[in-house]
């Protein structure tokens, strides 16, 4: 998978940023295969999802520093795809530098 982004970053006022980003994805080859095995019917060779092709991707978000002067951020972000993969992600990050 090859993944190109950019982002642009801009502080808000000292303790919070926001962010917008935009993305494309190039899946080369994006095979799975699987068998399952049970005791009634035998070995069952599974479908194989293919992800094969291009995707674009648009992302929001903000990270803060609610406390002044500690290693803590907060980071709140949602990631939208569409082409070969479609749908929207979001989520929310913690970090405690020490």
């Amino acid at each position: 998978r090859l993944r190109l982004n950019a982002r642009y970053n801009h502080a808000l006022n000292a303790s919070l940023a926001g962010y917008v980003g935009a993305g494309w994805e190039k899946e080369f080859d994006g095979k799975a295969k699987g068998t399952l095995t049970t005791p009634f019917s035998g070995t069952v060779k599974l479908q194989t999802p293919e992800l094969k092709g291009d995707s674009g991707l648009l992302e929001v978000g903000l990270s803060t520093a609610p406390l002044a002067k500690t290693p803590l951020t907060v980071d709140v972000g949602i990631q939208g795809y569409w082409g070969q993969r479609e749908g929207v992600t979001g989520g929310i990050k913690v970090n405690y530098r020490f």
